[in-house]
């Protein structure tokens, strides 16, 4: 009834190598792949991948629950990065208390020198200068990602669950809050049971958002691959860019030169990069950049590309932030929270040198700031409307 430790599991297995050897021979012991049988946990795995005779394991019973065998497969490959450096840490603090059941998308305006963000069930957009007390809007949708818009002072786009929408965010703005926002134009997959999710303006101008499953835990569409990735332009054509199907969009980000775009589908635990048109065309020459470690609970949610191409992953679920580099996959940074469930992050303030995370219910829900040494973010594009379109 005990559970082997991993030194204790080598051990084991080198008594077994050996009765092979003395068996059937030297040759056939070395050829023996022989796995473990024992209790394998996220925390334990890559321990026990390290002991030299144990070639592998047996998973199964409480192992199977998805979050935790995701863990472990990725605990058991060889093809984890090795972190050699450590990385730097700092803890963040809160800077506004706003309590939001799942904050998300934050996006700083250089123009309107506000920081946007949105709490997506409460169908929320908040807003922050820095020096006043923040105010929100409601808009009668869920909301899963605002970005900017070209246009007047507090012109954005709230990527909504019923239509995306064009309004103008500023505490002043009475006959807007009369009149309500615009509707820019309808959501895609309006027979799936899906929702827009993660999305940013790429360097062009262009509006690129990721849809999400919305039973991808437990429903109708459980475990299903049926969201699609999307880019508007500034005639409003909808061109899907993605050759495959996911569940939850998140991590879409771009460097400074645009020609690069980040991805994840949250429950897979992975981040990927693309080439990344400037002109019509899909995604391609997918690649791994990181793998969330299997001693992490939690996936990929909202990330940020830093001016350096440090990329900014938040960690929901394992309470912090961190910094990939892309070119190796080592974690450069982290920055810790005393929440849970941080959602996504961006870089704002005067100088683009203070990091803003958002997060989300229940323990969290508050924005929270720290500003780094030596990181600045990249100014946020805005979407840009042209055509005959007048909003």
């Amino acid at each position: 009834g005990k559970v082997a430790t991993p030194s204790q599991a080598q051990i084991a297995h080198v008594a077994v190598r050996r009765t092979l050897e003395e068996v059937y021979g030297a040759a056939a012991a070395r050829n023996v792949r022989i796995q473990y049988g024992g209790s394998v946990t996220p925390d334990s795995i890559e321990s026990l991948m390290e002991m030299p005779d144990v070639d592998g394991a047996l998973v199964g019973g409480a192992s199977l629950v998805p979050d935790s065998f995701t863990r472990i497969v990725d605990g058991g490959l060889v093809s984890n990065v090795p972190q050699r450096i450590r990385p730097q840490e700092f803890v963040a603090r809160e800077c506004v208390a706003t309590k939001n059941v799942l904050g998300e998308s934050p996006v700083w305006s250089e123009k309107d020198q506000t920081l946007y963000w949105i709490s997506a069930p409460e169908e929320e957009v908040w807003a922050w200068n820095t020096k006043d007390a923040p105010f929100r809007r409601l808009f009668d949708t869920t909301i899963g990602c605002v970005v900017l818009k070209d246009g007047p002072k507090g012109s954005i786009v709230v990527g909504g669950e019923r239509a995306f929408l064009s309004t103008t965010m500023t505490s002043n703005a009475m006959a807007d809050f009369g009149s309500g926002p615009t509707i820019l134009c309808e959501r895609p997959e309006q027979n799936q049971a899906t929702r827009p999710n993660d999305g940013r303006v790429d360097r062009q101008g262009r509006f690129v958002f990721g849809m999400y499953n919305n039973y991808h835990r437990l429903g109708c569409s459980e475990g299903e691959n049926n969201a699609g990735l999307y880019r508007l332009n500034k005639n409003l054509e909808m061109e899907q860019i993605l050759d495959y199907k996911y569940r939850v969009s998140n991590c879409i980000c771009f460097p400074a030169d645009g020609k690069t775009m980040y991805f994840c589908d949250t429950p897979t635990r992975k981040v990927y990069a693309f080439d990344y048109p400037e002109g019509a065309g899909s995604l391609t020459n997918r690649r791994l950049v990181w793998t969330v470690p299997s001693s992490l609970p939690g996936g990929p949610d909202g990330a940020q590309v830093d001016a350096d191409g440090g990329l900014w992953i938040a960690l929901s679920g394992a309470g912090r932030v961190v910094r990939v580099d892309p070119s190796t996959g080592s974690v450069t940074m982290v920055v810790h929270l005393p929440v849970k469930s941080p959602t996504s992050c961006t870089f704002g303030g005067s100088d683009l040198d203070e990091l803003y995370i958002t997060t989300r219910g229940p323990d969290g829900g508050g924005l929270y700031k720290i500003k780094l040494p030596g990181v600045k973010g990249l100014p946020e594009p805005e979407f840009q409307v042209g055509g005959n379109y007048k909003l």
